[in-house]
């Protein structure tokens, strides 16, 4: 779409005759959100796993960077 729009953001959707511009993130988001809708369901009664979260507590904890030793003055 982004080559097709001539490197434009908004890209242009003829539909009955109407033109409609939409900016191509929304159309992604429209896009990826339709899938979800038709493919879950699917998935799940095909018995498809959904996956296992294997996010620990750990991996929300920042370490806390040690203070860097005090610089000598340039010209002193």
């Amino acid at each position: 779409m982004f080559i097709a729009a001539n490197f434009s953001s908004v890209y242009v959707f003829n539909i009955g005759g109407q033109k409609y511009g939409i900016y191509g993130a929304v159309s992604s988001l429209i896009l990826n959100l339709l899938l979800a809708v038709i493919f879950t369901p699917i998935f799940r009664a095909a018995g498809i796993a959904s996956g296992k979260d294997v996010t620990r507590s750990t991996d929300y904890e920042e370490a806390i960077p040690e203070k860097a030793e005090p610089l000598p003055e340039a010209l002193a």
